[in-house]
């Protein structure tokens, strides 16, 4: 059963004076606590927005203008940036690498951004510059932007000096020179037609078949030994299709593992 116990009194008013106008006006003491009750009506809010405040810099002494609303959020203390960086403890001295000023920074703007130039200036300037570089492998003297140094580019004048230079020795996947080396002369067509046929003509990889594969089923040595059959070593042999062959180049020893688990695994099922 609801009980009707009557109006709930008014909260109590307090009258204050409107930051804009100076008008008197009462408000709720609640919001005063939550911070509102500044000005008398949304006219004089928006007019007393845009106002500006004046201060004084406590660095230069300089009096300037700002938003209330930068007040607000804990900023307009200092009349410029450079009044600000002043203003800052423990600040470092760099060179700018643009023009070669001395400027002082705060050590956050170091560790973020490397504190390189002085101004924006210097910074735009800068990276419309190119820098010069002598190619690898020809010599020749050519320009490349700043970024491309940083991402590790601008060795090279064209890419077909890259391509040249990217051959033999230089050439990461370059182990000596052993792919000149010939193989066992036991190593020859029929052998490699007696592996395929051990194992079905399907790449032991991938499950290709030759069909698929368009060609003939590469035969492979799994421990890269092309002397295997000829210096008293069993051959060690596997057939792959072209594009699992492709991929032994590079990462031989996680492909010797894999393919020699794949080579046991096929013994036992044969015994």
């Amino acid at each position: 059963m609801l009980v009707y116990m009557g109006r709930k009194p008014r909260r109590p008013r307090v009258t204050v004076q409107c930051q804009n106008c100076g008008a008197d006006f009462t408000v709720k003491q609640c919001d005063l606590e939550r911070g509102k009750g500044k000005y008398c009506s949304p006219k004089c809010m928006y007019e007393g927005l845009k106002t500006k405040v004046k201060r004084i810099c406590p660095i230069c002494n300089s009096e300037f203008e700002t938003w209330p609303s930068q007040i607000k959020r804990g900023k307009g203390v200092y009349c410029s940036v450079k009044c600000q960086h002043k203003a800052s403890e423990n600040q470092i001295e760099r060179i700018c690498e643009y023009c070669g000023k001395t400027f002082l920074t705060a050590p956050s703007n170091v560790r973020f951004s490397g504190a390189k130039f002085c101004s924006k200036k210097c910074v735009n300037e800068a990276r419309r510059a190119r820098v010069k570089c002598t190619c690898k492998n020809c010599g020749k003297e050519f320009e490349v932007w700043p970024s491309q140094i940083e991402h590790g580019e601008g060795q090279f004048c064209s890419t077909d000096c890259y391509r040249e230079w990217n051959h033999g020795e230089n050439h990461p996947s370059w182990r000596g020179g052993i792919s000149f080396e010939p193989y066992c002369p036991k190593f020859n067509n029929a052998k490699k037609e007696e592996v395929r046929e051990e194992w079905g003509r399907v790449c032991a990889a991938c499950g290709k078949t030759e069909q698929e594969n368009g060609s003939k089923l590469r035969v492979h040595h799994i421990d890269y030994d092309k002397e295997q059959g000829c210096n008293g070593k069993g051959f060690f042999l596997i057939p792959l299709c072209t594009s699992c062959h492709g991929k032994t180049n590079r990462n031989r020893k996680l492909w010797t593992n894999k393919l020699t688990k794949i080579y046991r695994e096929h013994k036992k099922t044969i015994k």
